[in-house]
């Protein structure tokens, strides 16, 4: 069995933090240049990890993952990032990982929180219990709409 353990993000993660995210990115199949033009656009910078609430997974000790919760532009809690390293996804982890961030985001007093989905995992969410609100125009003009998704906290 894995050992999971969580700790907040740090400066110092923030380029592993990014080939996570093109990895997991990379999963669905995306082309490089869309890769490379979707890193280019929406990077974890050093603002993300200093004023959003972000947080590193480890995985057997290695970073693995990372999710964050920010406030939006309509002032709503998002869950901004959501990234587990290619090789983890399809093993479970991402149930885990949803699980690390519902108890980050009752630390936070977070109630309702939206995430703009990845399209591709969007079936995930749906079955966490998320429920679709809508959709948003993707970030990247050969990209799909974003799904808009709401979670509630009981």
């Amino acid at each position: 069995m894995l050992s999971l353990h969580v700790e907040n993000a740090k400066q110092t993660n923030l380029v592993d933090l990014n080939k996570i995210m093109r990895r997991s990115k990379g999963f669905w199949g995306y082309s490089e240049s869309y890769l490379d033009e979707f890193m280019q656009r929406l990077p974890v910078t050093e603002n993300c990890i200093k004023n959003y609430d972000m947080y590193c997974v480890y995985i057997d000790g290695i970073l693995g993952a990372f999710y964050g919760f920010k406030k939006n532009d309509e002032d709503q809690d998002e869950l901004d990032f959501f990234f587990l390293d290619a090789p983890y996804i399809g093993k479970g982890l991402g149930r885990e990982l949803w699980k690390f961030s519902l108890i980050s985001a009752k630390e936070l007093k977070i109630k309702t929180f939206v995430i703009a989905s990845e399209p591709h995992a969007e079936k995930f969410y749906l079955k966490m219990g998320c429920k679709k609100i809508g959709v948003r125009p993707p970030p990247i003009v050969s990209m799909p709409d974003i799904p808009l998704l709401i979670y509630s906290i009981e």
